[in-house]
């Protein structure tokens, strides 16, 4: 949501999507989407299994620079978003040490996870994980009020109803392919090149 989005009539939109479309122009790709109901893990592993050619929005780690190809350069920068459900006045910016306990709603897999978990030990208080397989499931447990009381995600995703409390661990997100994709690496890397001009 917010980053690569389809909406009831099959329209696309979101930064990520029309990044795709800029680097289609320069390469005269057609593309076929997949996986808007799929988890970040299941979409890794799609990739992995050459289901899909390519993904954005992926943070480097050495597990999935063992496992991928990166482009040269990155095609955004994000950062992690700590938020609760607009209206609970139980927790406030800042305030850390009233986190301690605190049940926080993540998506499996995130690089976003260990990120918070050293944001955590940086401010010195305790949480509970609770993990989700989508944003779209995540953000509704929120709202609900269903075993989470926060949630941390990309400051990229459309947030609703719901309060910031804070912002870390800017890092850049890039385009990765199969290892063994070459030709398409290239093409991405050119691609982003002519876009970024």
């Amino acid at each position: 949501s917010g980053y690569h989005m389809m909406d009831k009539c099959g329209d696309r939109s979101g930064y990520g999507y029309e990044y795709l479309q800029y680097m289609a122009s320069y390469n005269n790709w057609n593309y076929e989407y997949i996986g808007y109901d799929k988890s970040w893990s299941d979409m890794l592993e799609m990739l992995g299994n050459g289901e899909i050619d390519l993904l954005t929005s992926a943070q480097k780690t050495p597990e999935r620079e063992a496992q991928f190809a990166f482009s040269d350069k990155p095609i955004g920068h994000s950062a992690a978003i700590f938020t609760v459900r607009a209206g609970d006045t139980r927790y406030a910016a800042g305030d850390y040490e009233n986190y301690s306990g605190i049940r926080v709603g993540m998506i499996e897999g995130s690089t976003r996870n260990d990120r918070f978990q050293e944001f955590a030990e940086e401010h010195e208080f305790t949480y509970t994980p609770v993990y989700f397989e989508n944003n779209g499931d995540l953000a509704r447990a929120l709202q609900e009020n269903r075993g989470i009381d926060a949630i941390v995600t990309s400051n990229l995703r459309k947030i609703e109803h719901e309060w910031v409390l804070d912002e870390f661990a800017s890092s850049p997100f890039y385009v990765i392919v199969r290892k063994d994709d070459t030709e398409l690496l290239q093409e991405v890397n050119n691609a982003i090149s002519q876009v970024q001009r």
